[in-house]
């Protein structure tokens, strides 16, 4: 579990009016949990194909003052939270939500990496059950997408222990894609952001039954926009980005 990407917040000012654009573009199930647990308001969480993988979470006051975007925000597991968020600040992160318990849970934490893009921790309580190695079945890929590709290959194997894979140039001048592992499995990839993109950011790709149509179902409940695709993509897959009815980035794909 240590490492990987372990649960996913769709982050916004009206989680509510999040819930039809997936519902409908990718078919996904909801789950209210909490509400009565020690004063903790309800949240709701996204099932697909029977395995709870993410919710629905307003973004916090200072997040609204800040002028946060609706994101989708990533949380990779660790064994110990506390030393954890003492190496990623050791490293330069900067700690937005410091070590917060989860009644009944866990505890978690959200950060930003030395170049600004925000990423969560998440420790599990040790008598909560884990299915597997505790990844997520549904998230296909995820990215970073950076001002200094070298300098957060360097971050994140301090923090995570996360390391280099494999690589490719991805031409017209636009440097390297770094990809990296985690206990010897390629997880991700890191390259330079684009010059339109604001600031460095994660992104999500979810793994669904068929990309174009749900692409095209995607397109008919509202998505703002297609940054690309759907096209194939190294490996063989078919996957397309988007911004979600209230432009939040997230990307699916499929396979053939």
């Amino acid at each position: 579990m240590a490492g990987q990407f372990t649960w996913l917040d769709l982050m916004t000012n009206d989680p509510n009016g999040a819930l039809p654009f997936y519902k409908q573009a990718l078919g996904w199930e909801t789950e209210t949990w909490g509400g009565d647990t020690q004063g903790m308001p309800p949240y709701t969480m996204w099932k697909a194909n029977g395995e709870s993988f993410g919710g629905t979470a307003p973004h916090s006051e200072d997040a609204r003052k800040m002028g946060a975007p609706p994101m989708w925000l990533g949380y990779v597991g660790t064994d110990d939270i506390g030393a954890s968020i003492k190496k990623a600040q050791s490293a330069g992160a900067k700690v937005y939500v410091d070590k917060t318990p989860i009644p009944d849970t866990g505890w978690f934490a959200v950060l930003a990496d030395p170049q600004g893009a925000t990423f969560a921790m998440y420790q599990r309580q040790p008598d909560r059950p884990v299915a597997g190695d505790g990844s997520l079945k549904i998230l296909s890929w995820t990215e970073l997408a950076t001002t200094d590709v070298e300098a957060a290959c360097d971050f994140y194997g301090k923090v995570f222990g996360w390391h280099k894979t494999d690589s490719m140039d991805m031409g017209e001048g636009r440097g390297t894609y770094q990809m990296f592992g985690n206990a010897g499995k390629s997880i991700g990839g890191i390259m330079r952001k684009s010059d339109t993109t604001p600031v460095a950011s994660w992104l999500y790709y979810f793994r669904v039954d068929d990309c174009k149509k749900r692409h095209e179902a995607a397109t008919k409940a509202g998505a703002k926009s297609t940054l690309y695709g759907p096209m194939e993509v190294p490996g063989g897959d078919i996957a397309a980005l988007m911004l979600d009815a209230q432009g939040a980035v997230f990307g699916i794909t499929s396979t053939p």
